[in-house]
């Protein structure tokens, strides 16, 4: 469907970027504003051929570099090609996105200063991506954390303790927390985006 039929405003010019997606402000028909990430053309070819030069490479430096087979070269080369078409689904991603949303929706002390953003599936395709539009600035910028008077130190413990939750309760936790992907709220909450990459940890 066209973005005048699902949308009640679409911002056709993009407030991110980056290498596989860029995203677009939105407005829903009942109001709610939201993000959409949308996964660039053409882009799973490219990686695709990326990877193929990758495994090329590897395997000369398996041949080649005897002191280089401890490390695998071709097996690093098959984990990140699992890694990355992963990221290239956006179905999955909003699996991800939702399960860890699920994960923080308790009560509890420690759940309640972590918010991650509401998936739209009804909107969300494998190469669209809707979410719950979140306002906030990166965990990074120290000036907009003083201007606001937020406790650094209060801040840096609650990040710590629920990345401890997310490896040690749920088994569950994201694989990519740099400060693009970690924005402070008005509320003073923590809020986690981009859940393509995650990581697991069974019980055993």
């Amino acid at each position: 469907k066209s973005t005048d039929e699902l949308f009640a405003w679409f911002d056709l010019k993009p407030f991110a970027s980056a290498s596989m997606a860029q995203v677009h402000k939105a407005t829903l028909k009942t109001g709610e504003r939201v993000a959409i990430k949308v996964q660039r053309p053409g882009i799973k070819e490219v990686i695709i051929e990326d990877i193929k030069v990758m495994y090329t490479v590897a395997e000369i430096i398996n041949r080649r570099v005897p002191s280089a087979r401890s490390f695998d070269p071709v097996g690093l080369v098959r984990n990140f090609e699992e890694s990355i078409l992963k990221e290239l689904d956006f179905i999955h991603e909003s699996v991800n996105a939702q399960r860890f949303y699920n994960n923080f929706s308790g009560t509890d002390a420690d759940s309640r200063f972590i918010h991650a953003p509401k998936v739209y599936r009804e909107f969300t395709t494998p190469r669209v991506l809707v979410l719950e539009f979140i306002s906030g600035f990166k965990v990074s910028k120290l000036d907009q954390i003083a201007s606001n008077n937020y406790d650094r130190e209060l801040l840096a413990r609650k990040l710590g303790i629920s990345f401890l939750k997310q490896v040690f309760e749920h088994g569950f936790f994201h694989a990519d927390p740099h400060p693009g992907n970690i924005l402070i709220l008005n509320t003073g909450e923590i809020c986690y985006l981009d859940f393509g990459m995650m990581g697991n940890i069974l019980p055993k």
